[in-house]
């Protein structure tokens, strides 16, 4: 067992921090969020008010398997255990507390500035890039000439990482330090970030370049609130996808 791992999972207990979980039972899988609560030596409690309606019965909920992940210091950590019972909040009508043995596995899964989600292939996101010059204001949209053709790799607070691919601008021109307007489009939002390369690497096996971009630290006005407010939801809902693809190998 990762002791890294473990010790940051004990601590996000002892902050009672809210993480993302998600059981699984006859090939679906059931996604929410949860607030840790305590520890003991034989395992944890977590409160939720979104358990899923269909394991309201404590006869099925033996041998449910919970998936638990929560970013820290720049890392995620990801975590399985068996549930043991659930009881009623008592306080609040609409929330459960589930108790669990302790984790069968759990593993620090990456180790970075800020921890990064990965964006899998037909999420409801799409990101325009232009390259800009220094001067440019960014609530301006620019000429289409200045944009660049990306896939999203990967989001962060901090940044995202694409593939840019052959277009009017094609890979080569950009460099590290270049200026790019991105903007942002999640379901009925969107919020435009200030961006500098600060990575890029071409790839041998087509045309296209691996960049990494990092975004300006996001000011306290109401845009740069909004920005935030969409990178968390976005970050949020990726966060989901990947417990329910982890869970769904996990039961198959």
């Amino acid at each position: 067992m990762d002791l890294a791992a473990l010790q940051a999972f004990e601590g996000a207990i002892d902050d009672q921090r809210e993480v993302l979980a998600a059981v699984a039972s006859n090939d679906q899988t059931h996604s929410f969020t949860a607030s840790l609560l305590k520890r003991n030596n034989s395992g944890f409690w977590f409160q939720t008010s979104a358990w899923p309606g269909a394991f309201l019965n404590s006869a099925t909920t033996n041998n449910l398997r919970v998936s638990i992940v929560f970013g820290t210091s720049g890392a995620a950590v990801q975590l399985q255990a068996d549930m043991l019972s659930l009881e009623s909040s008592g306080a609040d009508p609409d929330s459960v507390i589930v108790r669990c043995a302790k984790p069968g596995e759990i593993a620090l899964v990456q180790r970075r500035a800020h921890f990064r989600v990965p964006v899998p292939a037909g999420a409801p996101l799409l990101l325009t890039v232009w390259k800009i010059p220094d001067h440019w204001v960014l609530r301006d949209k620019p000429k289409p000439s200045t944009q660049l053709r990306v896939e999203l790799l990967d989001i962060s607070p901090g940044g995202v990482c694409v593939k840019v691919l052959p277009h009017r601008l094609g890979p080569d021109s950009i460099s590290p330090g270049d200026r790019l307007r991105a903007e942002l489009s999640f379901g009925e939002s969107s919020a435009v970030f200030d961006g500098r390369v600060i990575h890029h690497v071409q790839l041998s096996t087509d045309a296209g370049a691996r960049v990494g971009v990092a975004f300006r630290q996001l000011d306290n006005t109401i845009e740069g609130r909004r920005a935030s407010v969409l990178l968390d939801r976005v970050i949020g809902s990726l966060q989901r996808i990947g417990i329910k693809e982890t869970t769904d190998a996990s039961a198959a």
